[in-house]
This record gives C-alpha cells, structure tokens and sequence, in this order.
C-alpha cells in the first residue's frame, strides 16, 4: 500500500494512472449498488440546488469546486492503491485489492478458487 503523502509524490503521469484506475473503480462500485446509487444522486441533487440557490454559484466555480473535492478524495484514496498497481493484470484482484486489502484478496481468490473447482 502507498504511504500517506504518497499522492504528492507521484510524477504527474502516475497521478493520472491512479486518478484514472480510482475514478473507474469507485464509479464500477457504486454501480453495483441500488442503495448507494440514489443516495449519491440525491446528495448531488440537493447540492447543485444549495449551490445555485443559495450561493449562486457559477458553472465555472462549480468546476473548481469539484476539482478540489476530486483532488482530497484522491489524496485519501491513493494509499489503497498497491504501490504497484500499474504491473496488475487482473482487475478484478487489483479492486478486491483496492476496496478489502490482503485479506480481503486472499479471501476473493480462495473462493474463487473454489467455484472453478465446482
């Protein structure tokens, strides 16, 4: 796993990779679930509407808004990355990885291990 201050240290081609390989991978798992699906788009819903109506915010401050709120999640969410990541073949490991760490890969590759016996 990266180190805490690891996202400043990238060179600007790995931060993107990494940008990139974490947008993916959390927009694949929110898919995944009905529940966090509405609940992500109403709490975007209710700030665009708390952002115009009652900051007035302008289309071109939203975009530095959301660049910055890009930027924080990005600096908490690089240290699940493996330091790795770019030699990973299998996706699916890489985001079991990403999402439940060691355990939680040795846990998805047991099992499925097991259902490849069956």
């Amino acid at each position: 796993m990266m180190e805490m201050d690891s996202w400043d240290k990238l060179s600007p081609e790995k931060r993107d990779k990494a940008s990139n390989l974490i947008t993916e991978l959390s927009s694949v798992v929110v898919t995944w679930n009905d529940t966090d699906q509405k609940k992500i788009l109403d709490i975007f819903s209710e700030f665009i509407a708390v952002c115009q109506d009652e900051h007035k915010l302008k289309p071109h401050e939203l975009i530095v808004i959301s660049k910055m709120l890009q930027e924080y999640a990005l600096t908490n969410l690089v240290e699940w990355l493996p330091s790795d990541f770019e030699k990973w073949k299998n996706k699916d490991e890489l985001m079991t990885m990403f999402f439940f760490g060691k355990e939680g890969l040795e846990s998805y590759k047991k099992d499925k291990e097991k259902a490849l016996k069956t």
